[in-house]
């Protein structure tokens, strides 16, 4: 019997992210739908903009009391944020 050199289409599309490159893209958009699941209902529609860059989150907030309370827990997000994807891909928030 001779072996096949098939991959799954999920191996072939991480292969393909990685390669490219994208995989920071695709971070970037899962956190943006679990920004809801991290800080809760009234603190995401208090968010007016999500962007991660290197390792860097940045949070762009539309009430000053939110973004207060934000800078306070801004170790127990990242460490929050990390456990929730099971790896470190936030080192620092940066909230405006």
């Amino acid at each position: 019997m001779r072996k096949s050199n098939q991959s799954t289409i999920g191996e072939l599309l991480g292969k393909f992210v990685k390669e490219n490159k994208l995989d920071s893209g695709l971070q970037e958009v899962e956190m943006i739908s679990k920004w809801k699941e991290v800080v809760g209902d009234y603190m995401a529609n208090h968010t007016s903009e999500i962007k991660i860059n290197k390792g860097i989150l940045f949070i762009q907030m539309n009430s000053p009391a939110c973004r207060e309370e934000l800078l306070y827990r801004k170790t127990q997000l990242i460490d929050e944020i990390n456990r929730l994807f099971g790896k470190k891909i936030i080192f620092e928030i940066v909230i405006r």
